[in-house]
């Protein structure tokens, strides 16, 4: 069955959402869907690369062009994904899986590190149920202040130059994001003043305004708040007033319960819990507030209650304008929110400059601190321009969180079952899928252009350029090969080892050549080359000393190679091995294995006619194929020293939660 471009799309993406579904509609035949070879084969036209796709830009400019104006403004979000290190070579050569930025962003310092971490930018606009991927990078670990900072101003740029209005940068609150601010000025001086936008680079009558992640913010109070406790101006904030009135809501299992969703792990939360909003969220919500009114007299024991409850209340009051979703809660200008909004920030004023005198202590982090003062200002700052200039109503703030890209995290890690850190090949194919959806997505009234399919299926950057210098190389090898000189050649690298390089047994290429043997021979025509590719071992008498081993196991289907083949694939072999064992490992070490290639003679295999082409295909395959076995076990032993380090961290943790140890360890 022949499927269109557009349902090849719809059952990728289908299958990543939830491949058990996909499956059990296929089985039961509830939709005509394709198989995994048939998507398999699909998800090879993906020709996909890091970087900025300059495609995407020129078909949101399209889509852009259909919009209003208010649905142009929206934020751009930006965070990082855990991925597995796993090196791949494509059909070109080239090892993937290297750190990669896009074309001219890479750094140099960074182009043969491993990539272990991908950064996804992605928009999304303050009116719409759309959003869009506009960028994604390979990184290893996070990606420095000042390569970040740039990334950012480009997309800016793309951005707005594709039609859209990026009025504000949301990230989380890591150390390296914070560190970026600082690179756009961003953060509070000694005199206390708070810069949270600076003049956009497109516009100099805008602003580009920058968020920190509420939800991430909220999870560091919630943490120093259940460790530590705080010193208000009015007063200490404890975390035993929450414990005891949760005791006591939990007395009995008859009798009605005030906090019935308050849990252990809200307070007690471990590594994993600590990472769920949600239950940072509910403890303090409306319920835990009910609860410390009705055992107001049971929690007194601890001091007095009433800074607690009231700091429950500012926070609980600052969640529900941080992360309205429908109008009805929706930030409005001059709306009893925003008041609350602006006594939120005197507050934390307050707060800072009481706990001077106590050199900080219980107070917030100054990442929280500030992160919360920049993104309170630059949301009341943002609805007012946009209710003025852009003849906004209301604004929802949710839209200022991570939350969409993070759900597209979850569509990633979903994509891969069990496995939760996809390989970099793996990811960029997943997000190139997610990056068109939106675009390729039929819209309510039409279809979608054949122009936004064709984008998608069609490659996104050119590859032919790796391909053309490994045939040229491979050219000029085969132009400056000498017959003559082979034998002696091979000779010479079996004697004259080094004794740090490492060598391949001469039986085990004998065996591999036989291989090579096999696959040539169904795709050659010339009966001559066919018979000067192998060798028929029917005399015992006359079998070499690397043919034994082949021998041995022979139970009738095995290939023996010529002598010729067999001498130049010796030659390729500790070619091969010595570079590996010279060399680091880089993203252009086969091109390197080929270049090194020119000065070696050997030989040529076929007749008059053929040799030459016949013996560039024999070397490209046998290079290319032995550089994939050998990065196939690079990441096997990549893998088992992830899954001992793991082992070695699940024993210490499980070590460390003993209460008692016995003496002798």
């Amino acid at each position: 069955m022949a499927y269109s471009r557009e349902w090849l799309l719809e059952c990728i993406l289908m299958k990543m959402k939830s491949p058990r579904l996909y499956q059990h509609i296929r089985i039961n035949k509830i939709l005509a869907l394709p198989g995994k070879t048939c998507l398999k084969k699909s998800l090879q036209h993906f020709k996909s690369g890091f970087g900025f796709n300059k495609k995407v830009f020129s078909v949101l400019k399209e889509k852009t062009d259909s919009l209003e104006n208010s649905e142009k403004h929206g934020n751009l979000l930006f965070d990082e994904l855990k991925l597995s290190e796993n090196l791949k070579m494509d059909s070109n050569g080239v090892v993937q899986g290297y750190v990669n930025y896009g074309p001219d962003l890479t750094p140099d310092s960074e182009m043969n590190l491993i990539c272990n971490h991908g950064l996804v930018l992605l928009f999304q606009p303050f009116r719409g149920d759309w959003v869009q991927i506009i960028g994604v990078f390979g990184t290893h670990q996070n990606v420095k202040a000042d390569h970040l900072s740039k990334i950012l101003i480009e997309a800016v740029i793309l951005c707005e130059n594709a039609g859209l209005f990026v009025d504000v940068i949301t990230g989380d609150g890591a150390t390296w994001n914070r560190a970026m601010w600082r690179k756009f000025g961003i953060g509070q001086s000694k005199e206390g003043i708070v810069k949270y936008k600076v003049v956009h680079p497109c516009d100099s009558a805008r602003n580009l305004h920058f968020i920190s992640d509420f939800p991430h913010l909220l999870k560091c109070l919630r943490n120093r708040f259940l460790s530590k406790g705080y010193l208000t101006p009015a007063g200490e904030v404890r975390p035993e007033f929450l414990k005891e009135a949760w005791k006591q809501d939990q007395k009995s299992t008859v009798k009605l319960k005030v906090m019935p969703k308050l849990s252990y792990v809200h307070l007690h939360p471990n590594g994993f819990e600590k990472m769920r909003v949600n239950i940072a969220f509910q403890l303090f919500g409306d319920e835990v507030i009910k609860g410390l009114s009705f055992y107001s007299e049971e929690i007194s024991v601890y001091g007095e209650p009433k800074p607690t409850v009231d700091f429950i209340k500012r926070i609980n009051n600052l969640i529900k304008v941080m992360t309205s979703r429908t109008p009805k809660t929706a930030l409005r200008n001059g709306s009893s929110q925003s008041k609350s909004l602006l006594d939120f920030v005197e507050f934390i004023n307050k707060w800072e400059e009481s706990s001077k005198a106590i050199n900080c202590l219980g107070y917030l982090s100054k990442s929280t601190a500030l992160g919360l003062k920049v993104s309170i200002q630059s949301t009341l700052s943002l609805l007012s321009y946009l209710s003025s200039a852009v003849n906004f109503d209301y604004l929802l703030t949710s839209r200022l969180s991570q939350d969409k890209i993070e759900n597209l995290f979850s569509i990633v890690r979903q994509s891969k079952g069990c496995n939760d850190h996809p390989t970099p090949t793996e990811f960029l194919t997943i997000i190139e899928c997610l990056t068109f959806y939106n675009l390729a997505r039929a819209p309510k009234s039409g279809n979608s252009g054949p122009s936004v399919v064709n984008a998608l299926i069609n490659p996104t950057q050119p590859l032919n350029s790796a391909k053309e210098i490994l045939q040229g190389l491979l050219d000029d090898l085969i132009d400056s090969g000498k017959l003559t000189e082979a034998c002696k050649i091979l000779k010479d690298s079996t004697s004259n080892q080094n004794l740090s390089i490492q060598h391949s047994d001469s039986r085990l290429i004998y065996y591999t050549s036989g291989y090579i043997v096999r696959k040539f021979l169904k795709i050659t025509r010339c009966e001559e080359c066919r018979v000067l590719l192998s060798d028929k071992q029917d005399d015992t008498d006359t079998v070499i000393e690397e043919a034994h081993y082949t021998k041995q196991f022979d139970l009738g289907g095995l290939m023996y190679p010529s002598q010729q083949l067999f001498e130049l694939v010796c030659i390729l072999e500790n070619h091969f091995t010595e570079c590996i064992s010279t060399n680091s490992l880089h993203r252009d070490i086969t091109f390197e294995i080929v270049e090194e290639l020119k000065g070696t003679c050997f030989p040529f295999i076929g007749c008059k006619l053929h040799d030459k082409e016949l013996t560039k295909k024999i070397v490209k395959f046998y290079i290319l194929t032995r550089m994939h076995f050998y990065l196939k076990n690079t990441n096997q032993f990549t893998e088992q020293k992830r899954k001992r380090l793991n082992f070695l961290k699940l024993r210490r943790n499980c070590v460390t939660s003993l209460p008692f140890l016995p003496a002798f360890l």
